[in-house]
């Protein structure tokens, strides 16, 4: 070797989106295709190229479930999908189904929407809602892993749904999360509201010792 000590690879803090800014992101985009797009990203955290590879059938929505099929490492994982996309999915799906593609090209050459296309879709959503320098479409991916858990959501869960092999590529969100201390609940809060603990406040409450 050279003897020369290696450097450090910087690693750069993921930018995230309020619930705000999603909102306002999403509410500029006219296209119906395009709103449902980044509207998958944002409820399930898939990343661009995966999301532009969706088939219909791979939506479940009795099962609040989405699967993203070969993702990165080859591997098929499922994800969250909330019901209330259901109509724009209807919308923007109709007369297709099975393996017909969610978001297809406008030739046979991809089948399936082209990452530039979508990439170019988002730039222009970004400027319209003024998120320039806020916003790029793996930001959806960071803010989807950031707002589960604000939410409370186990670390290992978000490592599922996101397809990380490592739990420290997962654990980086955690320094991202605006600590909030209205969620947080006393665990004796929970003991008490057990059957033995409830019974054992009762009976302290009841008892003639000293009072405070």
């Amino acid at each position: 070797g050279t003897g020369l000590p290696k450097m450090r690879r910087k690693r750069i803090t993921p930018m995230v989106l309020s619930q705000g800014e999603i909102l306002q992101l999403l509410g500029g985009i006219d296209d119906p295709r395009y709103r449902l797009l980044f509207s998958i990203m944002c409820a399930s955290g898939l990343r661009i190229g995966e999301a532009v590879r969706l088939c219909v059938a791979d939506l479940s929505p009795d099962r609040s479930q989405i699967r993203i099929r070969q993702g990165k490492g080859k591997k098929d994982r499922y994800s969250l999908f909330p019901a209330c996309l259901v109509p724009l999915v209807e919308l923007v799906a109709r007369g297709r189904s099975g393996r017909d593609p969610l978001f297809p090209g406008r030739d046979d050459k991809h089948g399936h929407l082209t990452e530039r296309a979508a990439q170019r879709a988002f730039t222009t959503a970004v400027v319209k809602a003024k998120l320039e320098g806020r916003a790029t479409p793996h930001t959806l991916r960071h803010s989807f892993a950031t707002h589960l858990l604000e939410a409370g959501t186990n670390l290992r869960v978000i490592q599922t749904l996101l397809g990380h092999a490592n739990i420290q590529t997962t654990t980086r969100y955690t320094h991202l999360v605006q600590p909030n201390p209205e969620l947080a609940t006393s665990p004796f809060a929970r003991l008490a509201n057990s059957g033995d603990g409830g019974k054992l406040l009762r009976l302290e409450t009841a008892s003639s010792g000293p009072k405070l």
